[in-house]
């Protein structure tokens, strides 16, 4: 795949966690704080049509992408848990959330870097 390819993927991924989020019942308020890192990392990706083309950039790309695929994991194993579950995990869920979007925030920079 070529970088702008991965990129595209990545927003892919990233509107698919935004639609999750705006769907999903448990942990409303926490999700809505990722949803917003969602659409600012869409926001800013969308519309670059020129990306570089080292190795560095494109092994940070991928290492991203990563992020991102399991971040959406994460918040669809959240949004299936039931009610009862979701009482006992409340705090394992929260710091879930909290490093999923730090992770997002980390690598933002580093896609930069190019």
């Amino acid at each position: 795949m070529t970088p702008l390819q991965i990129l595209e993927d990545i927003i892919t991924i990233a509107r698919a966690i935004h639609a999750q989020v705006e769907t999903a019942q448990n942990n409303y308020a926490k999700l809505q704080t990722l949803a917003g890192t969602m659409q600012l990392l869409i926001t800013s990706l969308q519309g670059l049509e020129r990306l570089p083309n080292n190795e560095r950039f494109i092994q940070s790309l991928w290492q991203f992408h990563a992020c991102v695929i399991d971040t959406q994991k994460k918040v669809n194993k959240i949004a299936a848990i039931g009610r009862t579950m979701r009482f006992f995990y409340a705090k394992t869920i929260e710091g879930d959330i909290d490093a999923s979007k730090q992770r997002i925030i980390e690598f933002i920079p580093l896609l930069s870097l190019g």
